[in-house]
């Protein structure tokens, strides 16, 4: 499985996604995503996602909205709370059946650029350090030229991560651009 994830990890893309990984004091060899969105994994992460599930390696999820705002012209005649619900029981139904551990925050859905770092940082941090993993997954903070990609929420998502990163005091983890 080390060696997996070594492999993973040089093999690993820049923009629209950011690796970060550990040195070796890390707990296990897991993989965390942070993402902004219930649908975040399957429009932009879906591909490490399912390689790593099936190469047996645990990963779990941090969610930071419950995508109340929803995707425009999805579900118009549904209220913000509703959207948000639904959204959420889909997530946390699939995640579930495929054995993901999933924790799920309430922040602003398309305003996360609003709310402090810090705070999300200091709600995040918890779970980074209990569970670390060795690979931290999360879109780019970088503006990219893809719209949906760009958005602000998954802007922040990879703010988050690279601040987690930075504070966790579990390991050296460092953002892993590959050239």
């Amino acid at each position: 499985m080390k060696e997996f994830l070594q492999k993973f990890i040089a093999e690993a893309t820049a923009p629209p996604l950011r690796p970060i990984v550990p040195d070796a004091r890390t707990k296990d060899y897991g993989a965390e995503f942070i993402i902004a969105h219930a649908d975040d994994i399957e429009g932009m992460m879906y591909g490490y996602f399912r390689l790593l599930l099936e190469e047996g390696i645990p990963v779990s999820v941090i969610l930071l909205t419950f995508g109340e705002n929803g995707i425009p012209g999805h579900m118009s005649n549904t209220s913000s709370k509703e959207m948000g619900l639904k959204r959420i029981q889909e997530f946390t139904g699939g995640m579930k059946k495929i054995g993901v551990e999933i924790d799920i925050f309430e922040f602003p859905d398309t305003r996360l650029i609003d709310t402090p770092l810090e705070k999300i940082t200091k709600a995040v941090l918890p779970i980074i350090r209990k569970r670390q993993r060795a690979l931290l997954i999360a879109n780019s903070p970088e503006k990219v030229a893809v719209p949906y990609i760009n958005h602000s929420d998954h802007r922040r998502a990879g703010e988050v991560a690279d601040r987690v990163a930075e504070v966790a005091d579990i390991a050296t983890f460092y953002p892993h651009i590959p050239k």
